[in-house]
C-alpha cells in the first residue's frame, strides 16, 4: 500500500513537472474551497484564480501595490476596505495607468487598466462579491478566510481579529 502510494506521488510530480496543463488540472482537483478570497499585491492572484477556474472574488485583480502599502492595508483591513478610493492624477499621469489612493494614503496602480472609473468599477463590483463570501465579525473582516500573498513570497502576519 505504501509503495503504491509512493509510486502515485512520484507519477504525480512527474506529470506536473513536464505538463503545465496538468498541473493546473491537479491543483484544481486537490482544491477543496471552490471560492478562495486571493489578497495579493499583484497580478498573481488573478493567475491563481484562472488556474484554477474560479471567479475573482476579491478586488485585488490586475493591480499591483508595493509591499509597504499592501501591509499597511492588510493591517488596517476593514477601514481600508470601507473606504472609497480616489484617483491620484498626477500619478496616473506619471505612470502611463490608472493609479488610485485609498486608506492612509496608500497606493493602488491598476496597470491593466484604461482608466480610473473602469478600474473603480471593476473594484466595487469585486468589493461586493468579497463582502458576501467573507464572514463579518463584530464589523471587521474574517481575515482567516483569505490567502495573503506577496510578490517576495513572504507570509503577511494577519491583524489578530477581536
Amino acid at each position: 500500500m505504501l509503495i503504491k502510494k509512493i509510486k502515485n506521488s512520484i507519477r504525480i510530480h512527474i506529470i506536473e513537472a513536464k505538463i503545465p496543463k496538468a498541473r493546473n488540472i491537479i491543483a484544481r482537483m486537490r482544491l477543496t474551497n471552490r471560492a478562495p478570497i486571493i489578497i495579493a499585491n499583484n497580478c498573481l492572484g488573478g493567475f491563481i484564480y484562472h488556474w484554477l477556474k474560479c471567479q475573482f472574488l476579491s478586488p485585488f485583480i490586475n493591480l499591483r501595490m508595493t509591499p509597504d502599502d499592501f501591509i499597511t492595508a492588510i493591517e488596517h483591513f476593514s477601514e481600508f476596505m470601507s473606504q472609497k478610493l480616489i484617483e491620484d492624477t498626477e500619478m496616473s499621469k506619471k505612470y502611463g495607468y490608472p493609479v488610485g489612493r485609498g486608506y492612509m494614503n496608500t497606493y493602488i496602480h491598476f496597470s491593466h487598466y484604461k482608466s480610473f472609473q473602469e478600474a473603480n468599477d471593476k473594484w466595487e463590483i469585486r468589493k461586493q462579491r468579497m463582502n458576501n463570501s467573507m464572514m463579518l465579525k463584530n464589523g471587521t473582516y474574517d481575515l482567516n478566510a483569505a490567502a495573503f500573498m506577496l510578490s517576495s513570497g513572504q507570509t503577511v502576519r494577519k491583524p489578530a481579529i477581536t
